[in-house]
């Protein structure tokens, strides 16, 4: 084992790790069916007095693929590999490579082996690990996770099937971490990508010598000082465990020559949308070709003047044409995936640059903005996001909030909606209006599930005595599931849901809901008030999704 400098930083920490280890490679299975080659091995990680870890992976590209650049993939500890995004690649003209670091697996033959005294980094024999702090960074099942990711790059560069000099990384959910760590510390990746990542770490907020000597070595923020090569990472707005908080403050701290790129999905909790949906496609063909052309994150800042507060917004690519700008803006809220996302106005001053009036309604409560920038016929863009405390940029009025019970109606098309999950990427049919009897039209989900934190937001926060109501259609007779997510002192939350018929058919259904009507799953408590109400979810078959034309307390 390596021995720890008195000074531990995330360079030195890995500065005795023999990159040249052999691989020590061993094929176990080679195949090729009417689209795909596919190869299977077995290849050497870090050697113990009781053995050496065994890592398994598995190439695949198209049957009449030539030395095609290869994409590995950092999926879950807990999935194994066979993710369907492979296909995507493939399609694109890219070899994957594949490999399992979760180790033991319940259901799978082959996987990654770990000898005894690193049976910690079996994913299957304590979760809970991934976020234990270790007196000796080196016994971490995340330095052991991230040596091996290290040692698959180097064996997807020895595969005489690829071009070994076009190599990249792409981590998925808790997989995304080891891009940060693995794209500073490898000279053969081109760059990386980080899809829709989660955040299973140790807190970074601890102060105790252990967390210190941890975070020194292994915090992924602490790579960002000499990473060299670019990370495109595309996210969700929504995402409730912080990750486009946590990745805003990693853009705030990569330094200004390193081009790496944002894009988030505005009022999603983990899916991808339709403008986002080329990013990944476009950051793999520019980081493969022999002459890159430099993209530039756009800029989003906070100023005050005359007492107002306003953003400043830079989309600092002059080069490409403007298919659209929206700024995101939601006030008040501290949990991620309950903000209320709503749209600013942004004027164009030129040069690419736009003024954005923000409102106010407490001087004393965070203020979260984002900004997209679709480009035509290229990224989908975004800044970080800007957390402000208006009294803290000097303002010292606040306005009157305007309170509307009216949470949706057809006019508003899908804006104040998100669609519940259903696989990675949307498509056009994820979230869309519908056309229901008598020609009115409702907003709908491809996955049968509407999801909106308006009640979130004190504009439309209902009142103690207040009652749900809802015009809802289905193509045929069905029973919707409608579930209001509720925040009480202390923020721990509880569902409360309803079970309500529609008609289908040729009639719209008129629902009003007293909040009592609204129960625990097990039936033991009711809502009280709709007032803690922070979620609504409307819940229906993918195979007959539901419909809704309008939505308001009463």
């Amino acid at each position: 084992m390596p021995v720890m400098n008195s000074i531990l930083t995330a360079q030195s920490f890995w500065k005795e790790w023999d990159a040249d280890a052999p691989l020590a490679t061993t094929v176990i299975k080679e195949t090729t069916d009417e689209f795909n080659k596919v190869k299977e091995v077995y290849f050497s990680g870090t050697k113990k007095n009781d053995g050496v870890v065994r890592i398994f992976g598995r190439l695949t590209m198209r049957k009449t693929a030539v030395k095609p650049p290869c994409i590995v993939i950092i999926g879950e500890p807990h999935n194994h590999i066979g993710v369907p995004e492979i296909e995507l690649a493939m399609d694109s003209g890219y070899a994957v490579f594949e490999f399992d670091y979760g180790g033991e697996h319940p259901t799978e033959a082959r996987y990654t082996l770990y000898p005894e005294s690193l049976s910690y980094c079996n994913y299957f024999r304590d979760p809970n690990l991934m976020k234990s702090i270790t007196p000796n960074p080196f016994d971490s099942l995340w330095y052991e996770w991230t040596a091996v990711v290290r040692r698959a790059v180097k064996q997807a560069a020895s595969f005489a099937e690829v071009d070994t000099k076009k190599i990249a990384l792409l981590g998925m959910g808790d997989g995304a971490v080891n891009v940060w760590r693995v794209c500073a510390l490898e000279p053969r990746l081109r760059g990386g990508a980080i899809l829709l990542g989660t955040e299973q770490s140790p807190p970074e907020n601890n102060t105790d010598n252990d967390s210190l000597r941890y975070l020194a070595a292994l915090s992924p923020k602490n790579y960002l000082t000499f990473l060299e090569r670019s990370v495109f990472v595309e996210i969700a707005s929504n995402d409730t465990n912080g990750y486009f908080d946590t990745m805003s403050g990693f853009f705030n701290f990569l330094p200004q020559a390193n081009n790496s790129l944002l894009s988030v999905t505005e009022r999603s909790e983990h899916m991808v949308g339709l403008k986002q949906r080329p990013n990944l496609g476009l950051w793999f063909k520019t980081i493969f070709s022999e002459k890159q052309p430099l993209i530039y994150r756009p800029t989003l800042k906070a100023v005050q003047s005359e007492n107002k507060l306003y953003y400043e917004l830079k989309t600092n690519n002059p080069n490409l044409k403007i298919e659209s700008v929206e700024v995101f803006y939601s006030y008040g809220e501290l949990e991620p995936g309950y903000r209320n996302w709503t749209t600013l106005p942004a004027e164009f001053i030129g040069d690419g640059e736009y003024i954005i009036k923000a409102p106010i309604f407490d001087i004393n409560a965070p203020i979260n903005c984002f900004a997209t920038i679709k480009f035509e016929n290229s990224y989908c863009l975004s800044t970080r996001l800007v957390k402000k405390i208006p009294s803290k940029l000097g303002i010292t009025n606040a306005e009157k909030i305007g309170h509307t019970r009216l949470l949706y109606d057809n006019s508003m098309g899908t804006d104040c909606f998100s669609a519940g999950t259903n696989g990675i990427f949307m498509n056009e049919d994820s979230l869309k209006m519908a056309v229901g009897p008598h020609n009115i039209e409702g907003v709908t989900s491809l996955s049968g599930i509407l999801i909106t934190n308006k009640p979130c937001d004190k504009s439309y926060q209902a009142f103690a005595e207040s009652l749900l109501q809802l015009e809802l259609w289905s193509s045929s007779p069905s029973t919707i599931k409608i579930t209001a997510i509720a925040r009480f002192d202390g923020g721990d939350t509880e569902s409360f849901s309803v079970d309500f018929p529609i008609s289908g058919g040729k009639i719209w259904s008129k629902a009003t809901l007293n909040a009592n009507e609204f129960k625990t799953k097990d039936g033991t408590y009711h809502l009280e008030s709709f007032e803690n109400v922070v979620q609504l979810q409307i819940i229906s078959s993918k195979d007959n999704p539901v419909v809704v034309s309008s939505m308001l307390w009463i």
